[in-house]
Order: structure tokens, then C-alpha cells, then sequence
């Protein structure tokens, strides 16, 4: 991963890879590089968890993507594919609302 993530997110390969696997989905077979732009900006927390999950599906085509560009996805993955809540979604819905 580049652009600049902590470690929480650098450690959400391993949650991923895990939860993909119990909900039936696999990882493709080739190195993975995802680009966290702007570099500039800090990224924090497990909040991206199913965002890069379901970039991996979509590029990986086990998803279809035609809708995706319509949805804001901030949500914790847990390693048995189960969502968790995030802190701070209230602020990311109204930054949202802002900018579409």
C-alpha cells in the first residue's frame, strides 16, 4: 500500500485476506499495489477495511462494478467476513453530503 497509511492499515491485508476467505471470495494470485491517493493525506484506522476489500473484488472482477461509484463504503471488516462499526461515520456522512 502507498499514499501514506498507518499501521492499522497496513496491517488490513492480513483482516482481508482472512475475511474474504471465510465469506467464500479468494484473493488474486498476483501481488496486489493500492494506491491510497492523496499521498499527502494521512489515512487512520480500520475505517478502509471493506472500501480495499471490495477494490480487490472489483478489480479481481468477482464483483460486478457498475454501481460502486455510488456508494461511500467506511466500515470495519472483521476476520470472519462480519461488519463492525467504525468511530466518526456521523462527520464522514456529512463531509459526504458536501461534496456529492
Amino acid at each position: 500500500m502507498v499514499g501514506l497509511p498507518d499501521n492499522a492499515i497496513k496491517e488490513s491485508n492480513l483482516r482481508i485476506a482472512a475475511a474474504l476467505q471465510n465469506i467464500g471470495y479468494r484473493l488474486p494470485g498476483k501481488i496486489i499495489t493500492i494506491n491510497m491517493a492523496p499521498a499527502d493525506l494521512r489515512k487512520e484506522g480500520s475505517a478502509y477495511d471493506l472500501t480495499l476489500a471490495i477494490g480487490i473484488l472489483a478489480a479481481s472482477e468477482q464483483l460486478k462494478t457498475d454501481v460502486l461509484s455510488e456508494y461511500i463504503v467506511m466500515v470495519e471488516i472483521a476476520l470472519d467476513g462480519s461488519l463492525r462499526p467504525i468511530k466518526g461515520a456521523l462527520p464522514i456522512a456529512i463531509q459526504a453530503l458536501r461534496r456529492f
